[in-house]
This record gives C-alpha cells, sequence and structure tokens, in this order.
C-alpha cells in the first residue's frame, strides 16, 4: 500500500516519497474466502514486500541535491491579498483610496510623525520604522541600512507600473531602495530567526526555500526535500528569482534587489527582538496580528519579570555566559540581552570589576571577555566564582554541548573541582534542535538550535526558562506547568529534546488565520468559511467581528455545534466581488451548516443589514 507525500504541496510534479504500510486485517465475521489466518499473513508479507521492492531500489543513497537550475515560476497571487479584485487590470477603486487610514493597519512605535507629504511615518527604537502612503509603505532597517518600497498589490500591475517617482532615495551609507509588490506571496528564507515570526503572522506556508539549520517542522521538511534556501549574496540565489518575491536574510545585500534584512539578533534587550516581528508583519500586511501576538508577548514578560523581582532569592545567583572561543581564548559573553534575562529573572550576571580581577580582557565595551586557554587555572578559579555557568561552546553534531563530559573537556575542567559543576548547575542552549540532520550543502550532519529561531521571538517563554533555574520558588501564573525548552542542565539525566520534521499547517488553515486581515479591509472573498459568534456582537464592528473570528473561525465543512441557541453565524463567498462582511442571524429553530455561495446579510461600513436569502 502506497502513501505518496509531495515534499511540498506547490511543486507539483516532484517525485513522491514512498511508503509501505504493513496492513492489519480482522478476519472476524469477513468472507475472505475462509483462509487461515498463517496463509493471509504469508500474503500479506509477500505482496509488501514485492510492492516496497521498486521504491526502494529508487531511493536516492545521498539525500536531497538542490536543484536551482530548474525552473519553477512564482505561485499564482491570491487575489484576496490584494486592493481591486483583478490584479491584471489596474483599478480605478485605488484612486482616492487611503489603506492606511486605520491606527488597526499600522504598526505602533515609540513616536508618529505626520510628514510633509501628507505621509504617517512610526519610528521605534528596536531598530525600524514604517512610513504609511494611501497605497504603498516604506519600511526601514536602520541597523542593516536599508529601506523597501511595498505598494499594493492591485493598484500597479504589468499595465500600470509603481511609479518611479514615488521611490524616495536612499539615504547616504545605505543601500539603493529596493522595491516590492505586496503583500510578499513567495519568499526564501536563510535566516532562523524568521521561523517564529512567520509561524505567528500565518504565512509559514510562504516559504518556498528555507534555511538548512531550521528548527520549525515546516523549514525541516523543505530542507530535507531538497529546498535549502541559497544565500542572499550567492550565485544560486540568482537562479530563483523567478521563484520568489524575496530573500529574507540576516544583513544587507545590496547587489540582490529581492533581498530583505532582518536584525532581530541585534537588538539591544529580549522585548526589542520580539517587537521584529512587527517589522516582518509589515511586507504580509499583518501589521495587526504581528502587534497583537508582540502585546501578549511583552505583556506576559513584563508581568513575570515583577514577579521575579519580588520573589528573587538573596543574595541571587550569579551567572556567567560562556564558550570556548575560536582564538585560542576562554570567552564570557555579555551582551544587554543576556544580562536582561538574568536580571529580570531574579539572577545578577557576573561583575565587570570581577572579570578584570581575573585578567579578562575586553575589546569591545564589554560586550564579551576573553581569556588565553593556556591559562586553565585562571579559568577554573574564575569559574568557581559563580552559581550558574550557561555555555555556548559550539558542537558541530548538536548544535552546542549535550553532555558533561564534553563541557569538561572542552573548558580543560577534567579534574577541576568547580562548584556549578558540582552543584548541577551547567546548562546549554541546546535544550531544543531540529530532528533532521542535514544530509547536503554546508551543513552536512549539522542539527539547527531552536534558541536561535523561537528563542529570539518568544521573549516571554525564554524569560520563564531563567526563571525556572534562577528563581525556582517563583509561583507566577505563567510558570504553571513550564518545562526547560531551551536551557539544558549538564546533569546526566536530562536529554536533548528534537522538534520532529512535521508541517502541519495547510493552505486552507494558512487562509483561515488570514481573513482576520480582509475583515479589516471590509473585503471578504476567497475560499469558503464558517464562522460563529455570539448573537450580541452580530452588529459589533469590524474590529469585534475579527476578534470573534481569529478564536472561533474553522474551514467551511466542519460542523460546529451552537455554545446556545444565540448564535450568530458570519460567512463569506467564494467569489472575489463581495465587499463587506455577511451576517446571517441564527433562530432558535436550530443550527446547520452555513455553507453557501449566496449572500445572505452585508455589514456595510460597519452597518448591519438584515436580509433573507
Amino acid at each position: 500500500v502506497y502513501q505518496c507525500h509531495y515534499c511540498h504541496r506547490r511543486h507539483l510534479g516532484d517525485t513522491c516519497d514512498l511508503y509501505v504500510f504493513w496492513l492489519i486485517v480482522r478476519y472476524e465475521d469477513t468472507l475472505l474466502l475462509r483462509v487461515s489466518h498463517l496463509t493471509m499473513e504469508i500474503v500479506f508479507v509477500v505482496a509488501c514486500l514485492v510492492a516496497a521492492l521498486p521504491a526502494a531500489l529508487m531511493q536516492p543513497t545521498t539525500g536531497p541535491i538542490r536543484n536551482y537550475d530548474t525552473v519553477r515560476y512564482l505561485i499564482p497571487r491570491n487575489t484576496d491579498d490584494c486592493i481591486g479584485p483583478n490584479v491584471t487590470v489596474a483599478p480605478t477603486a485605488c484612486s482616492g483610496v487611503n489603506q492606511y487610514s486605520n491606527s488597526l493597519y499600522r504598526i505602533t512605535g515609540t513616536g508618529t510623525r505626520v510628514m510633509s507629504d501628507g505621509s504617517i511615518r512610526i519610528t521605534n527604537r528596536a531598530g525600524f520604522s514604517v512610513q504609511y502612503y494611501p497605497t504603498h509603505k516604506i519600511i526601514y532597517n536602520e541597523v542593516a541600512k536599508e529601506q523597501y518600497v511595498v505598494y499594493q498589490c492591485g493598484c500597479y500591475n504589468r499595465t500600470r507600473m509603481f511609479p518611479s517617482s514615488l521611490v524616495p532615495a536612499a539615504p547616504a551609507g545605505w543601500s539603493a531602495t529596493k522595491v516590492f509588490e505586496g503583500p510578499l506571496q513567495s519568499i526564501s528564507v536563510d535566516d532562523t530567526s524568521v521561523g517564529e515570526f512567520m509561524n505567528q503572522c500565518a504565512v509559514i506556508d510562504r516559504v518556498m526555500y528555507s534555511t538548512e539549520l531550521g528548527v520549525n517542522g515546516c523549514y525541516q521538511r523543505l530542507a530535507a526535500c531538497g529546498y535549502g534556501a541559497p544565500g542572499a549574496g550567492s550565485a544560486d540565489a540568482t537562479k530563483i528569482t523567478r521563484q520568489v518575491d524575496a530573500y529574507i536574510t540576516y544583513g544587507a545585500f545590496p547587489g540582490n534587489a529581492k533581498s530583505i534584512a532582518i536584525s532581530a539578533v541585534a537588538a539591544a534587550n529580549p522585548l526589542a527582538r520580539a517587537e521584529w516581528l512587527k517589522y516582518f508583519g509589515s511586507f504580509f500586511n499583518k501589521e495587526y496580528e504581528a502587534e497583537m501576538q508582540y502585546r501578549a508577548i511583552r505583556n506576559n514578560y513584563n508581568g513575570l519579570k515583577r514577579s521575579a523581582q519580588a520573589s528573587k532569592p538573596t543574595p541571587p545567583l550569579v551567572v556567567a555566559w560562556v564558550y570556548k572561543g575560536w582564538n585560542a581564548d576562554f570567552v564570557v559573553s555579555k551582551p544587554s540581552y543576556k544580562v536582561a534575562y538574568v536580571e529580570d529573572a531574579g539572577g545578577v550576571m557576573v561583575s565587570d570589576s570581577l572579570l578584570t580581577s581575573s585578567s579578562f580582557k575586553t575589546s569591545d565595551g564589554g560586550r564579551s571577555w576573553s581569556i588565553p586557554q593556556a591559562f586553565p587555572e585562571d579559568w577554573e578559579t574564575f569559574l568557581n566564582q559563580v552559581d550558574v555557568i550557561i555555555d555556548e561552546t559550539y558542537s558541530f553534531s548538536t548544535g552546542c554541548l549535550v553532555r558533561m563530559d564534553d563541557f569538561l573537556s572542552q573548558h580543560k575542567l577534567n579534574g577541576a573541582n568547580v562548584k556549578a559543576v558540582r552543584n548541577k548547575q551547567v546548562y546549554t542552549i541546546a535544550g531544543m534542535a531540529s530532528q533532521t540532520v542535514q544530509v547536503e550543502g554546508d551543513y552536512l550532519g549539522s542539527l539547527g538550535l531552536d534558541w536561535y529561531e523561537r528563542g529570539t521571538a518568544r521573549a516571554d517563554e525564554v524569560l520563564r526558562d531563567f526563571v525556572r533555574v534562577l528563581n525556582p520558588g517563583n509561583g507566577h501564573n505563567t510558570m504553571n506547568g513550564w518545562n526547560r525548552r531551551w536551557l539544558l542542565r549538564l546533569d546526566g539525566v536530562e536529554t536533548q529534546k528534537k522538534q520532529p520534521a512535521v508541517c502541519s499547517i495547510s493552505n486552507g488553515e494558512a487562509r483561515a488565520q488570514a481573513i482576520t486581515h480582509h475583515l479589516r479591509r471590509g473585503k471578504i472573498s476567497g475560499e469558503l468559511h464558517e464562522y460563529h459568534m455570539p448573537a450580541s456582537q452580530a452588529s459589533a464592528d469590524a474590529e469585534h467581528l475579527m476578534v470573534c473570528s481569529r478564536q472561533c473561525m474553522v474551514l467551511c465543512g466542519i460542523y460546529v455545534s451552537p455554545r446556545s441557541a444565540e448564535t450568530s453565524s458570519m460567512i463569506h463567498e467564494t467569489r472575489s466581488t463581495v465587499h463587506g462582511v455577511m451576517l446571517l442571524k441564527q433562530s432558535s429553530a436550530g443550527h446547520g451548516r452555513l455553507c453557501t455561495s449566496k449572500a445572505i446579510g452585508r455589514l456595510h461600513n460597519h452597518q448591519h443589514v438584515d436580509a433573507t436569502e
């Protein structure tokens, strides 16, 4: 029995993986010619072996091979994403329409200015800003010194190009301005930190090529099937220009007109790193979704931080982040975001004065301190003055060290008597890794670490890990049932967890989550969905409807019983020309499947209109 599984749903025609399953058959009450169980088992075993032989012979022995020379094309744009219903003809409906007049459609920041040309520019301390015009926006990455114009599809296209007069010159020292049609439809990602941002914005299904070190299940499936992302600055990147709208990468590549830099890891504190979710969401018209996700992260983080400060032990535990350096040295790492995690959890980072008195040197303003490996006794003496060690020493096969023996060996501590080792307070950041071991490319045999992916975006969850280690008596509600995800204790008991290489999000699920964007725009079209909400909200404004839809939405065709007789449902039809949100009042007579292609009622300009079918 075969199961044919495409490596990726968009690449129709690719070679299928073939799997053979054992059949377990109950013979009772059946008419299988009344043969014996043993005979039937022999028949099935032989049949499975014969069926499996061709598939086994076809399986590659060296793993998937990337082939960027294969000609594929951009995914057809879903017109739901666009202002106009037909992107092949420039609609006149865009004239005089401001798509960002409502503040819900814009990011929030530390400053908002109305510019001389009428646009609205929102700045942010995290290192990015966005300037909004009626039908396009300019996204600024102040860290990478790049700016991107993103114009809305449906207003400009092959017959009406985006005017070059609206493309601003880049500031001195910046890369030339890059122009994209938005929202982005198909992307290549070679940066691990983007994975969780994509997940939170419900656009993980738009990845065509992914980093080989990704932990997200969809990343792993793509990389395992040979769709590893080429570097944005590589020659291979030009080969997939016709396949992707953009290359999401870690830095500025002026020579690649389609590259977009994301600089979350350069942010100074945990919440600023997480706030780059809003920057990322802006390329997909996901400002509202990103804002809601970030606010939840921020509130959870600050709530736990306040609780941890009130419950921190006295004296607090002293922490050192360390790793074996590449220049025959041992390094203590002290960037501000690491200091924040430790102190916000109720601990204290090793002081600069202790490092100086221990003969450490710094050349980057105190972000890192080093001592030669030729003096292991000094290294041991220093480590004996800290309570908790967090080790980041690189290990090719596991990302970071996962065994105490390896830690002692790498740090020349065999036979040493180190306090944190005695107390089993040595941790690494290798708690969660990818399940897929890379079988080709630059990272042959290596694993990806979730610390560099979800750990970048979910500052609130990372703080829980540190509170669990440094403030174990804390009773904040977010700590209930929390098991450390990233910090792995080297105690001989804990082992590295692996994220399954399972890509569970389907196109329908992605569209279901994305439909909230269209509710705000006052336009519903595309796939058929069914919504349920309390009758008291049936005449609420679009924002209320959107909140309910996020909580209650299911794909049409799945029957959902109403929670009470007072239930209303919101439907949208398959045609892209329907405007407004359609409502059907639920009568007390009962509830049925409300899948239909007929407009039943319409919410137009936030006014509920009663109608009959």
